[in-house]
């Protein structure tokens, strides 16, 4: 059984076939899939749509077979009781272009259907796709590609009812310079701009609108748009969304529903070979307008305290956070914010036997910088005397390309400006300097303060260490003065630091620091505090004691994410510290008119 993160995939599409209760996914699948001569199709198989049978060969050339590269795209419908393939074929003599293969089976194989390319002969075509319209007529939708065209074209071809062939002249939809979103290449040596359309895939929504899905390149990459048909026939005429469905390098979706019966988005991501891989996203559906859901089935993981998730650019969500035993810092990755719950855990690091960095293994973050990875932790133990308490900051450092490998470096303490309790460091980027954030005891004071300092390399602060922020307030205050955990994001022209107040019971709360992002961040006449709580126990929810928090973002990149931890149950016996039961939690984090963060309350 093989994982979505272990199949290299591109134009993923999937089938549900209820009678087999299972998921098919092809997609093109070939190692040279851009040059060399081509293999075929391979077909995988799941119901769950997170372990998959496979690969099975869905196709494979037969001696004599008319193309043989550039084998793209195979999108598979049952249609009048048979398993038919659509899937875009090249040869060096001949124009790219979708034929129609046939299977009495949905894991094939698939043999030839229609007499070659059912797209005109003398185009360059791609990634036809299946619509039947109100009347039963097929269509196949295809792209005429820009490397003939400039600005690629969405077409469609009506096909004979046994879709051997085409049963008229092509119709051009649209071209892909209408979508306000897409953005062309500069490099054409007419002085025009490349527009490229790819992986139209027809939805008719529950209110009636025929909808498109396609894709093109965006401001951020490879990213896939929909158009409206405003007559609702695949002749349209066909109004673009304004903005991307998609837009954070993945595309050519297509749109299935599970046995469930929830709507998902099947894309690759990211748009780069070999590391695509499958991604499915649930889709919400309102009055004919998508949207990616950003709901989450809470909690993510269980027993996982003090959680940091950390989106990076090779598309992975990588997730830390303190164990119960707080003995090593273990870390997973997933495609998705909800999968790392069932992500296996990697231990990377484990406690000394004794002295420094030998228990209170606590609040473990990681971060990319200047092409390596760093692990900013609190750990207790001393070299002098034993102790758990002696607690400090540490770092540990990896080259390797995926931090999952076992090869992390111990930088040592890092070190502030005098030695008391310090914790939950934290690293961020401003105007060309990097900055430290952490929490720390000061001198002659009770309990923990936050402070910053500009840094000079990643485990090492320079001269001017500042006092951001103390308890203060009676809500800061409950069992523990305590500010501590703190997590920066910067939007809307400042720079917010969330942090954490008072014991970790059911009083453990979420606090606020702004200042304006023009500002210096160094003088703490910059900063603002909240003076209530920004997060905090819901009896509503039934959540208590949200804190130590971190944020990413979604998975298309268009919202901000609220990661944090909370127990279900008010009553601790104890100290709080040694109860398992904070579980990481994630939500969508919204923002007021005002331009500062809305963190609602714990769900």
């Amino acid at each position: 059984m093989l994982t979505k993160e272990q199949i290299q995939i591109r134009d993923p599409f999937v089938l549900a076939v209820k009678a087999d209760k299972k998921y098919y996914l092809y997609g093109t699948t070939d190692k040279n899939v851009w040059e060399g001569k081509a293999t075929g199709f391979d077909v995988y198989a799941s119901t769950d749509l997170d372990r998959w049978e496979g690969p099975f060969p869905a196709f494979r050339p037969e001696e004599g077979f008319w193309a043989d590269r550039h084998y793209w795209a195979p999108e598979v419908y049952l249609y009048d009781g048979k398993y038919y393939m659509f899937a875009s074929f090249k040869a060096e003599s001949k124009r790219r272009g979708t034929q129609i293969l046939v299977s009495d089976d949905p894991v094939g194989p698939f043999r030839p259907h229609s007499d070659g390319p059912v797209t005109p002969g003398d185009w360059e075509c791609l990634d036809g796709t299946l619509h039947v319209d109100e009347a039963g007529q097929p269509w196949m939708v295809f792209c005429h590609e820009w490397l003939q065209v400039q600005d690629g074209e969405m077409c469609a071809i009506p096909l004979a009812k046994d879709l051997k062939s085409a049963a008229g002249e092509p119709v051009l939809l649209f071209h892909a310079s209408d979508a306000p979103w897409a953005v062309g290449s500069e490099d054409a040596s007419n002085g025009k701009k490349n527009f490229v359309t790819d992986g139209p895939f027809l939805h008719s929504a529950a209110n009636g609108d025929l909808l498109m899905l396609w894709s093109s390149h965006g401001a951020n990459g490879y990213a896939i748009g929909i158009a409206r048909s405003d007559s609702g026939d695949i002749r349209g005429p066909w109004v673009q969304d304004r903005e991307p469905l998609f837009g954070q390098d993945g595309g050519h979706g297509m749109l299935f529903t599970t046995f469930e019966g929830e709507l998902r988005l099947a894309i690759h991501r990211p748009n780069n070979t070999p590391n695509e891989r499958p991604l499915f996203l649930p889709i919400a559906e309102e009055k004919g307008r998508l949207s990616i859901k950003r709901e989450f089935s809470n909690p993510i993981a269980l027993q996982r305290a003090d959680p940091w998730i950390y989106k990076h650019t090779d598309g992975y969500y990588y997730f830390t956070a303190s164990v119960p035993a707080y003995d090593c810092i273990e870390l997973r990755r997933a495609r998705t914010i909800q999968e790392l719950g069932s992500a296996e855990p990697v231990v990377i690091w484990r406690k000394h036997d004794k002295g420094r960095m030998s228990g209170h293994i606590w609040a473990p973050e990681i971060h990319y910088i200047d092409g390596k990875w760093y692990i900013y932790f609190a750990a207790g133990g001393s070299d002098e005397y034993e102790t758990e308490w002696e607690i400090r900051m540490y770092v540990l450092e990896n080259d390797a390309a995926n931090p999952l490998e076992p090869t992390w470096a111990e930088k040592g303490q890092l070190r502030t400006h005098w030695e008391s309790f310090a914790l939950d460091a934290t690293t961020f980027e401003h105007g060309g300097a990097r900055y430290l954030v952490w929490a720390q005891q000061g001198p002659a004071m009770q309990g923990t303060n936050l402070y910053i300092a500009e840094m000079s390399n990643p485990w090492t602060i320079k001269e001017k260490q500042v006092l951001l922020s103390k308890a203060e307030y009676a809500w800061e205050t409950v069992g523990h003065n305590v500010n501590e955990g703190p997590a920066v994001l910067k939007r809307n022209g400042k720079v917010f630091i969330s942090y954490s107040a008072s014991a970790t019971d059911s009083n453990y709360c979420l606090g606020l620091l702004t200042a304006l992002d023009t500002s210096d961040l160094l003088d703490p006449q910059s900063w603002t505090k909240s003076p209530e709580p920004v997060f905090r126990s819901s009896e509503v929810t039934g959540q208590y004691g949200p804190g130590h928090n971190s944020f990413t973002v979604s998975e298309d990149g268009a919202a901000d994410i609220l990661v944090y931890h909370a127990r279900s149950y008010k009553e601790i016996v104890g100290e709080p510290l040694y109860d398992p039961n904070r579980h990481t939690r994630t939500q969508e984090l919204y923002w007021n008119e005002d331009g500062t963060p809305n963190f609602g309350i714990p769900k």
